[in-house]
């Protein structure tokens, strides 16, 4: 759901970054007990998936926000880049892990490695990282300045030295992952190889780009022209399936169609789940994919946005193994997980019809 603002409570925001002083985010959210995404927006209705455009709807950065109060220096004529850049750090608000955390503030180091020097972690890393500063914005348009007019997206090493050449942007991702993993204290578990070299990790939320890019070998260009919808996808030269779930779209209420109501993807145990892809698909096409895959020994992975995440993104249910097909009125798929769901996860989706 997208957070409400006004033009009061934005100003609320400034003048409260400047009353505390404190050029350290996690400090500031503690004292004013403000939600981090609240830093990250300026006045308006904004959602990461479903924006509303036009008025004064604007992400923002902690940079910035800094530089308004004066608690740090603000270049006399900004650079179009670093403002690119800072314009874009709210894609990371979602990363809860301290592994990409880490992984992502190494990527930005000015003194970071040449991509061929690092370790396929450290490299899965950099792509998924740049999946997510390059993707398209729906809120504003491609600029002169944005890292995909600087250098090709293809070439790592240049994207990367365009990165590494603003070390503010580096000390902005240092103070948002400090304060996004200090809200998720739990540990993820890692998802074996051979599935994003130890980057991806169980029930961590994660942008649809962070996991194609994290599955498939292929070049960035090609990741940022694939489209991830209920629809299953193949990558990595087809062997791997990745499929999700928008269970924020599939919420029964009032003005809910009966058809939707009524194929809904849900949890039948922690461990299992029922699947219903969009009504354009054809079942018996699905099927006969998804049996195929099987008996292939292909992989199949999971993903679902929890119909009450407050950030943006997928939920890694991981590695997950077809079952079996119930047919009748409504048909279903039913996939077995290897890990089990998390309590709250599934006290949420039932609670709430999907």
């Amino acid at each position: 759901m997208p957070m409400i603002f006004d033009e009061l409570s934005d100003a609320h925001v400034r003048d409260r970054v400047a009353q505390h002083g404190t050029t350290d985010l996690s400090d500031f959210l503690k004292r004013s007990s403000y939600p981090l995404a609240m830093v990250y927006r300026s006045f308006g209705a904004f959602s990461d998936d479903n924006p509303t455009v036009g008025g004064n709807l604007w992400p923002t950065s902690w940079t910035h926000r800094l530089r308004e109060a004066g608690l740090i220096d603000a270049p006399e004529t900004p650079d179009p880049t670093e403002t690119s850049l800072l314009l874009r750090a709210h894609r990371l608000m979602h990363v809860g892990d301290m592994v990409r955390a880490q992984a992502y503030e190494m990527v930005a180091d000015p003194h970071g490695l040449a991509y061929d020097d690092m370790d396929p972690m450290l490299q899965c890393a950099t792509r998924m990282m740049l999946g997510l500063l390059l993707t398209p914005s729906p809120i504003y348009d491609r600029a002169p300045g944005d890292l995909d007019a600087r250098c090709d997206v293809d070439d790592i090493d240049g994207l990367l030295a365009v990165i590494r050449s603003y070390p503010q942007f580096h000390r902005e991702l240092t103070n948002l992952f400090a304060a996004s993993t200090l809200q998720h204290k739990y540990h993820y578990a890692a998802i074996d190889e051979p599935f994003g070299h130890g980057m991806l990790r169980y029930h961590a939320t994660y942008q649809p780009i962070e996991l194609v890019v994290a599955l498939d070998e292929s070049p960035l260009s090609t990741a940022l022209s694939t489209t991830i919808s209920a629809v299953p996808t193949l990558l990595n030269h087809g062997q791997v399936c990745l499929g999700v779930a928008d269970l924020q779209t599939r919420q029964v209420g009032a003005n809910s169609p009966a058809s939707q109501a009524a194929k809904p993807t849900r949890a039948i145990t922690p461990l299992m789940l029922s699947w219903a892809p969009p009504e354009t698909e054809d079942w018996e096409s699905l099927l006969a994919r998804v049996q195929a895959h099987t008996a292939a020994g292909l992989a199949i992975i999971g993903a679902v946005r929890p119909p009450n995440l407050t950030t943006s993104g997928y939920l890694m249910l991981g590695p997950m193994r077809y079952r079996s097909f119930h047919e009748g009125e409504v048909p279903e798929l039913h996939f077995a997980l290897e890990k089990p769901m998390p309590t709250s996860l599934v006290s949420d989706w039932l609670s709430c019809g999907c």
